[in-house]
């Protein structure tokens, strides 16, 4: 399920144990990058919602936002290339994968299941790059880091609504991004920069 348009960075990863007032450090059980694992994300300021729309459940965090989760998908450690899926009610739009959380599902899993649904990929889910707002669909997603390992050739969403994938350059994604999807950008700019070297291996080829 996809997004909206117009992100703003309401936090940035926040470091294990640290004692920020108004900031609630969130970690999902499975999430492990090496740096913490912990994505920083404001208590919200009333009770939670879950709404049920025909076909999908949605859940609201506290301020009223949609509580989303988002991957931006990376071929390697070095970040200088992503995937990005076709939109499902316009296939010549590319998006960043990512949709809403179950109510009961770990903001972390909800990124793997959701770019799983997607794009058809598994990895390694890598560091949180922030909790971003749209201010036009009143969402608020985490969006994490995944490094791709494995590609599939056939995925849920490609025989149900024709999804595409495609593999960018950091600045060809941007384009496209934003033209539809400016609030996608905001994710990439938070990749690490060109010049930044690392030590981990390359795993899919294609």
């Amino acid at each position: 399920m996809e997004g909206n348009n117009n992100g703003t960075l309401v936090d940035e990863p926040a470091a294990a144990g640290s004692g920020t007032d108004g900031l609630l450090l969130h970690r999902g059980a499975d999430f492990d990058d090496g740096q913490n694992g912990y994505c920083g994300y404001r208590p919200p300021k009333k009770d939670a919602m879950v709404k049920e729309k025909q076909n999908s459940t949605r859940t609201y965090d506290r301020d009223g936002f949609r509580r989303r989760a988002a991957c931006v998908c990376v071929r390697d450690a070095g970040e200088q290339e992503v995937l990005l899926v076709s939109g499902s009610r316009n296939p010549g739009v590319w998006i960043v994968p990512g949709g809403g959380i179950e109510p009961t599902e770990e903001t972390s899993m909800a990124a793997i299941r959701e770019v799983l649904e997607e794009a058809g990929v598994k990895g390694k889910l890598d560091r949180c790059l922030g909790v971003f707002d749209s201010a036009d669909g009143k969402t608020r997603t985490c969006v994490f880091v995944l490094i791709v390992h494995e590609l599939l050739d056939d995925w849920d969403e490609a025989k149900t609504m024709g999804r595409q994938r495609k593999w960018f350059t950091v600045a060809e994604a941007k384009k496209h991004l934003e033209i539809h999807r400016p609030a996608h950008c905001s994710y990439l700019d938070r990749l690490r920069p060109s010049d930044t070297p690392s030590s981990s291996p390359s795993f899919v080829t294609s």
